[in-house]
C-alpha cells in the first residue's frame, strides 16, 4: 500500500493512507449500513449547517 501512495504522489496526486484504528469500532460505513439493512435502532444525525 506504502507503495501504491508513494506512486500517484509521484505523478502528482495528493493521497494519504488511512490508518486501521481497530476492528471493533463501527466507524467503517460497510459496517454502519450492514446493521441498517439488519434493521438495528438508526443512530440520530444532526443536518450539517452551511
Amino acid at each position: 500500500m506504502d507503495e501504491f501512495v508513494r506512486g500517484v504522489t509521484l505523478r502528482g496526486v495528493h493521497a494519504t493512507r488511512r490508518r486501521q484504528t481497530g476492528s471493533g469500532i463501527d466507524a467503517a460505513c460497510g459496517q454502519l449500513h450492514a446493521k441498517y439493512l439488519a434493521g438495528a435502532e438508526p443512530i440520530p444525525v444532526a443536518p450539517r449547517r452551511g
